[in-house]
């Protein structure tokens, strides 16, 4: 049976990303803080019930609770399984249509709205009412936040979950109720796991790295800005700099490369296609200092993720065309290539993948990427005693 790194074709920058793009769960994940899972006033409500059934009173315990920390409705609102539009665009009309009887004044709605203007208010608007200074506008606002919130099923859905082991209550609120908000950190968690990948790799072969912590805290590294007229990091100025995951530097400090971070293991949507065009303008400006500065500064990216799939054309081909070097997980041992091409880092010598790669798709890369100073070992050779190593995707590199 033919084996699958046959088919595979490094011809194109296309063909290479494609056969070396990760799957989500091949994606490093950066170290950091699980999402954070909110269950407290769950297991308190679930506890009453389990203590005095049906007839717990959860429409006291509730009001109470909300008005006490208005924060508590987030974790209500995912365990009632209510988005966060719906959830505001209900209360927008509910706090339109509820007065608060003021004896002083002329008797006005909850929101200070009327009726017949139906304005949209956002969940943090609800939250300052539960925090409001007038006694009357938190505790009505808690009654009717608590009032629409069992009328859409909650209590059905805590008793239901109220007889649960306390083991599949924790699963199902990992896989279903939190299931989204721990999916959004993971993903932010991947992509920055990527960047310190490409970050070790830069290390290894001698770059000068900005942040120098990318590696170790990439979650809470700093990302540097660029003076993109001047080519040099510089304080944060709109209009004026670029954001970056990673600059690197020469010995003597000179910026010689500009890394910037764009994984995607979902949709991208427009976001993909913003930054596709945020990227084409960049190297065009890129280039326009560089001729009128005498300078050699390069634009490289760190791109992965089976997201790009969606909308090829108008995300991924424009990005691959408008980087002078991109990476990938798989491929990570490009960037120490092109470090020791611009002379900022060093490597003595790279052997490839055999299980991924097939020797016509090895010979691609090694043509495409690798200098003529830097050895190629096959399977059989051995490295020199005095190399050290690095396993940079699918490729060991030597320095």
């Amino acid at each position: 049976m033919a084996r699958a790194n046959e088919l595979f074709d490094c011809s194109t920058p296309q063909n290479e990303y494609w056969t070396h793009v990760a799957d989500q769960h091949e994606l490093p994940i950066a170290p950091g803080k699980e999402s954070v899972r909110k269950v407290s006033l769950v297991s308190e409500l679930t506890t009453r019930i389990n203590m005095e059934g049906e007839n717990a009173n959860l429409r006291d315990e509730l009001h109470t609770r909300l008005a006490g920390n208005p924060n508590l409705l987030d974790e209500i609102r995912l365990f009632a399984g209510i988005s966060d539009k719906r959830l505001y665009l209900a209360l927008s009309y509910e706090f339109s249509r509820t007065v608060v009887d003021v004896s002083d004044r002329i008797p006005v709605t909850l929101c200070g709205c009327m009726p017949y203007e139906m304005a949209s208010h956002s969940t943090a608007f609800f939250k300052r009412l539960l925090r409001s200074k007038d006694a009357e506008v938190r505790t009505l606002s808690s009654q009717v936040i608590t009032d629409f919130l069992l009328r859409n099923g909650l209590a059905d859905t805590l008793l239901a979950y109220g007889k649960l082991t306390k083991e599949d209550q924790e699963r199902l609120l990992e896989r279903l109720v939190f299931a989204k908000e721990a999916q959004q950190n993971e993903a932010k968690r991947r992509g920055h796991g990527a960047e310190s990948h490409i970050a070790r790799v830069l290390e290894f072969a001698g770059c000068r790295l900005v942040p120098e912590s990318k590696v170790r805290n990439p979650m809470g590294a700093p990302d540097p800005n660029i003076d993109i007229e001047h080519l040099e990091i510089a304080p944060r100025k709109a209009g004026i700099t670029h954001s970056c995951d990673i600059a690197v530097n020469d010995a003597t400090g000179v910026l010689q490369a500009w890394v910037v971070s764009l994984v995607q293991s979902s949709d991208p949507g427009q976001f993909g296609v913003d930054k596709s065009e945020t990227t084409s303008t960049i190297r065009r400006l890129l280039e326009a200092s560089n001729a009128r500065l005498g300078r050699y500064v390069e634009l490289w990216g760190i791109v992965d993720g089976v997201g790009y799939a969606e909308n090829k054309s108008g995300t991924i081909n424009r990005m691959l065309a408008s980087f002078h070097e991109f990476f990938q997980v798989k491929s990570a041992y490009k960037a120490a290539l092109a470090a020791h091409r611009l002379g900022i880092g060093r490597i003595s010598a790279i052997r490839f993948d055999g299980e991924f790669y097939s020797p016509n798709s090895a010979l691609q890369m090694v043509e495409a990427y690798v200098p003529s100073d830097v050895v190629v070992l096959q399977n059989s050779e051995e490295a020199a005693p005095s190399w050290r190593s690095l396993r940079a995707g699918m490729a060991t590199i030597y320095a």
